[in-house]
């Protein structure tokens, strides 16, 4: 065999390697994968027995160790091997008696899953535990969930990723904050996160609360956080939620039970 040949193979079995082998360790099983030059998204699944903070923070720490600086946004999920509990709704858009029905089928409480997120320079780990523990914990840089504008704060609970048309991603973001909700504060907020996740931030939405039960993308049951009271359906109707995204160079916003939205005038 050809020498420059020869050392291509094993340059290539070596970088296959070194990619690969956090993702085959032990007996966690890589279930999906997708990447465009600067988001990643990966999914894998743990027996139970294997399910614990400690093996999930090594698996997650050797992810972004072979990720360096390569994504400007990454997330990758662990979940139980051959869960039967998916925390998940199936249909895009969601009716409230649908969802009630999907959230008595789970058990009302959010299956154990581990997530970490990456977001330019700074990741977090969250985790619920098998008895429903919830760990947070920063792996790199400041805490990427946490953002304040002029008079209110908020948490990036959730961000979905989707890949797109012609290898473009698709990222929407929930948001929740325990202030009302101002328009021209979430304008702001939606602001920052176009600069820090970039133009495929497709919308994002706001509330006072985890419950976004009408997305099809949102899981059925939040699961970072210790168990709540689903809300009856009148006090959901009643409660407030916002939708922003980009549109001709302006934050257009529109929403439920918060008055008046619209263009407010901040270009992205």
């Amino acid at each position: 065999m050809n020498c420059r040949v020869y050392k291509t193979i094993v340059l290539a079995i070596a970088f296959w390697a070194k990619w690969y082998e956090p993702v085959m360790a032990g007996s966690l099983e890589l279930t999906y994968r997708w990447n465009n030059d600067h988001l990643y998204v990966e999914h894998s699944a743990l027996p139970e027995e294997e399910f614990n903070e400690d093996t999930v923070e090594r698996f997650f720490r050797s992810r972004l160790d072979t990720l360096g600086s390569r994504y400007k946004v990454a997330k990758i999920i662990v979940t139980l091997s051959n869960n039967l509990r998916a925390n998940t709704k199936g249909v895009t858009e969601v009716e409230y008696f649908l969802w009630l029905h999907l959230y008595e089928a789970i058990g009302r409480n959010a299956p154990p899953v581990a997530e970490l997120l990456l977001i330019e320079s700074s990741a977090i780990m969250r985790m619920r535990n098998l008895d429903g523990h919830i760990v947070r914990k920063v792996l790199r840089g400041t805490n990427p969930l946490l953002m304040g504008v002029e008079g209110g704060q908020f948490e990036l609970i959730h961000l979905t990723l989707y890949s797109g048309f012609e290898d473009r991603g698709q990222l929407y973001a929930y948001l929740v904050t325990e202030k009302p909700l101002v328009k021209h504060q979430i304008a702001e907020v939606t602001k920052k996160l176009i600069e820090a996740l970039g133009e495929e931030l497709h919308g994002v939405y706001v509330r006072n609360d985890s419950w976004f039960i009408r997305q099809g993308d949102f899981p059925v049951i939040y699961p970072f956080e210790t168990r709540r009271r689903a809300p009856p359906i009148e006090e959901y109707r009643a409660s407030p939620e916002v939708w922003c995204g980009s549109h001709k160079n302006d934050i257009a916003c529109s929403g439920t039970n918060v008055g008046k939205l619209g263009q407010v005038g901040i270009s992205p």
